[in-house]
């Protein structure tokens, strides 16, 4: 068995195997017009098109397209088909094996999927944690699958991501004035090398708000490298308030580090950022959010436009 990336010449195969993987395989647990409705989109091209601007793989036995699995971000799996012709030959562990080892490589610790009642027996033999229940329409039709996750060991996500060794959650009573005038000081130095539209009068007058923050944010996790702070996040609830990190370590994975962290131990899901930061917006974008909606001013009623982003979903 051979398992590799898709090329273009491979995806009318995978368009084929996709329907019938789920015809002749889920069909035992959806009516037919369900399955109309479920692979309706796979009649335009740009359906597969997709598969080559992200990371997608097939499983080829004896060069025959024996099944594919397609990561939409780090986090979530989004297609996972074996094609009926090549069921229980160890296609589905192969491909699994495959995308678990490239969410860790990118220090993902997670994966999630929504997974078809006919898929969650094998996702749970692999270990995968039901989260919920979801009821899809499509058209006339309701489908139900499943959302869940996987979640690494902690000992493998060490080992793929040291820098989590280098996190320490800082606790409200800890922070005395000296602690936050540290931190706002290295907040300035990040946002004059992020936050481009801004003058130095407008820094001036955010930076009033920063020490409150700092101070009552529920979970405030620095990164320490050589003794010294370069860089922290604040975590509310399931939202990520604050991320920044001291220039001279950016792209490095540190910010990757934090964030996967946050998810990771905090279930960390939606967060908000500047639109005129595109950078910060694509980092986000890369490590699996997605723009759910947009609003002319920040928190303090100050005219900066700003994204909420929320973790992508994927369907299986």
């Amino acid at each position: 068995m051979e398992i590799r990336r898709i090329t273009r010449q491979d995806l009318p195969a995978l368009t084929n195997l996709f329907k019938r993987s789920v015809f002749e395989i889920a069909g035992c647990d959806y009516t037919p017009a369900q399955c109309a409705a479920w692979t309706q989109n796979a009649e335009n091209p740009q359906w597969a098109e997709r598969f080559l601007s992200t990371w997608t793989i097939g499983a080829f036995i004896a060069e025959q397209p024996a099944g594919f699995a397609n990561l939409e971000s780090p986090t979530q799996l989004d297609c996972f088909y074996v094609h009926p012709d090549f069921q229980r030959q160890g296609v589905g562990s192969a491909l699994f094996k495959a995308v678990s080892e490239q969410a860790q490589k990118t220090g993902a610790a997670f994966l999630e999927s929504d997974i078809s009642l006919t898929a969650e027996p094998f996702f749970r033999a692999q270990g995968w944690k039901v989260l919920h229940r979801n009821e899809i329409q499509r058209e006339a039709q309701v489908l139900i699958n499943t959302t869940m996750r996987f979640t690494f060991s902690s000992m493998e996500n060490a080992a793929v991501n040291p820098k989590w060794q280098l996190l320490t959650e800082i606790h409200v009573q800890d922070r005395n004035p000296e602690f936050i005038d540290q931190l706002t000081r290295l907040w300035r130095t990040s946002v004059k090398e992020t936050h481009l539209f801004l003058s130095e009068e407008e820094i001036d007058k955010i930076q009033t708000y920063v020490p409150q923050a700092l101070a009552s944010i529920p979970h405030l996790i620095l990164a320490e490298k050589d003794k010294t702070w370069i860089g922290f996040m604040g975590i509310s609830g399931q939202k990520l308030e604050m991320l920044f990190l001291d220039p001279a370590y950016r792209k490095q994975g540190w910010g990757a580090a934090l964030l996967t962290y946050a998810m990771s131990e905090y279930g960390v899901n939606e967060l908000d950022v500047n639109e005129q930061n595109p950078q910060a917006a694509g980092f986000y974008e890369h490590l699996g959010f997605c723009v759910v909606c947009q609003r002319d001013t920040d928190d303090q009623g100050m005219p900066y436009p700003i994204l909420t982003m929320r973790l992508l979903k994927g369907e299986s």
